[in-house]
This record gives structure tokens, C-alpha cells and sequence, in this order.
């Protein structure tokens, strides 16, 4: 949506666009004292209504945009990749972790490593680092996904009871400008076209 954005905006000279990537605490803070237009969260189902009471709290608008579906990711190498009907028993002894323990950034949207090998869990920023940890089979996340967005060579396994909103929140004293409300009709139509 940001891309067409830009796009859309190619010719013009008397507007500027950033997307930066902040924790939660200094999203709220830009989106309160206007240096940031609108602000995204997306949070494990578990913790939504603890992130919309925040949100209000703040004396900020949220607005809920869309669940996504909770899974569970491997690559080709990894040693169940080929096995038959797998579900997320035949993960049960692993250790998981989610984005309240650790967090690895890809773009926005991730919630992070989950297995290295037998024992060792890991927390990196890099995505090439996860991509390359992930293509050798030494590592798997639990995440979710925009289903038009699978990667090839992946397979996915869904969990049950496991469910992330997202969350678009924005200060209702700011005066609303086009450009930010093409955005947000950019980010709806993102979405449905991903049935999310």
C-alpha cells in the first residue's frame, strides 16, 4: 500500500513520505505529538484488548483492520518438512517463542525465530540472517502470513487458537489530509484482496 502510495505521488514535489519502524510506547508517542500520521500494531490476539485499552488511554483513535491466522513455517530442509497431515502436535516438544518474548523484525510484520537445532532459541534483526538460518533447515518460526505472500519452497501449518490483529491508530485532533486517507483506503484494499 505504501508502495502505490508513492506511486501514485511520483510527480509531485510539495509532499514527502517516510515509514519508519518504532516500538510500541514511541509509536503511541509520535502518533500523540503529530510526528507520525497514523501508527500500526500488530499484536497477538491474546493482548488486544490490553493494546486497545493503551491505545484509548492515550487519547488516540484505533482502528481494527484485520486477523491474521497463527503458523507455524518450515523450509524443505527441515526434517518434517515431508512428512504426511502434519499439525502442530508433531511440534509439541519444540520450544516457542512469540513476539512477548522475542521479537524478530522482518519489515513490520514477524514474530520471530522459534527453533535453532534442539535447544537454542535466537532473536536476530537481520532478515537475511533468517532467511539464510530458515533456507538451511537450521531454524523455524512461528508467524503469521498474507496468504497471497507465501513464500515458494515453505510450508505452512496453521494454529489453532493462535491469531494476530492488526491495528491502525491515529490522533483525532490532527487534522486528516488526503495523501494519509488514500493510505489507509490503500491498506483496506491490501487486505481484502489477501481475504484478511
Amino acid at each position: 500500500a505504501f508502495l502505490r502510495l508513492i506511486a501514485e505521488s511520483r510527480h509531485r514535489r510539495d509532499i514527502s513520505f517516510s515509514m519508519t519502524q518504532e516500538s510500541n510506547d514511541d509509536c503511541i508517542a509520535g502518533v500523540q505529538n503529530f510526528s507520525l500520521d497514523v501508527g500500526f500494531y500488530n499484536v497477538v490476539a491474546s493482548r488486544y484488548l490490553y493494546f486497545l485499552d493503551t491505545i484509548k488511554k492515550s487519547g488516540l483513535e484505533p482502528k481494527t483492520l484485520a486477523t491474521m491466522q497463527g503458523v507455524i513455517c518450515i523450509s524443505k530442509e527441515h526434517p518434517l518438512f515431508h512428512k504426511e497431515n502434519l499439525t502442530p502436535a508433531d511440534f509439541e516438544n519444540e520450544m516457542f517463542l512469540d513476539s512477548t518474548n522475542a521479537a524478530l523484525s522482518r519489515a513490520m510484520f514477524d514474530a520471530g525465530i522459534t527453533k535453532v537445532k534442539q535447544d537454542h532459541g535466537i532473536i536476530s534483526s537481520q532478515n537475511y540472517v533468517r532467511k539464510e538460518l530458515v533456507r538451511q533447515g537450521l531454524a523455524y518460526e512461528i508467524t503469521y502470513f498474507i496468504p497471497n505472500e507465501q513464500e515458494p519452497g515453505f510450508r505452512y501449518i496453521p494454529v489453532e487458537g493462535l491469531s494476530y490483529k492488526l491495528i491502525a491508530m491515529t490522533n483525532p485532533l490532527r487534522s486528516q489530509t488526503p495523501e494519509i486517507d488514500r493510505f489507509m483506503e490503500l491498506v483496506q484494499e491490501e487486505l481484502r484482496d489477501a481475504n484478511l
